[in-house]
């Protein structure tokens, strides 16, 4: 791989998207007693390179699926879910380049 651009270093990547894992979905679900993210855990595949400057966008959901032995369908919004599910604390999430829709990080896994 040759490119006369710089390259932003992999783990400057990851750590955007383990900033907007812990203040996005942390401011998002600590008041009052809800589950909070607590990265203890991550993992990902770089696929492609990210150039210094390059604008990049994380996008992330939960993991409902490790809490299959749970009925989930009566709590009514995903917070409810969360307090009750003790299991969806997996957060599956990738990073994406905005200008061109290039997956830079795809498998990405927290917990």
């Amino acid at each position: 791989f040759h490119s006369t651009q710089p390259i932003l270093h992999g783990l400057c990547t990851l750590s955007y998207a383990v900033r907007a894992l812990q203040s996005l979905l942390g401011k998002e679900l600590s008041s009052d007693g809800a589950v909070t993210v607590d990265c203890r855990y991550v993992e990902c595949k770089f696929t492609k390179p990210v150039f210094v400057g390059d604008e990049i966008e994380v996008c992330m959901w939960w993991d409902f699926e490790r809490g299959k032995d749970i009925d989930t369908s009566q709590f009514q919004s995903t917070e409810e879910r969360l307090r009750q599910n003790e299991h969806a604390r997996l957060v599956l999430f990738q990073v994406r380049k905005v200008k061109d829709d290039t997956i830079v990080l795809d498998g990405g896994i927290s917990e």
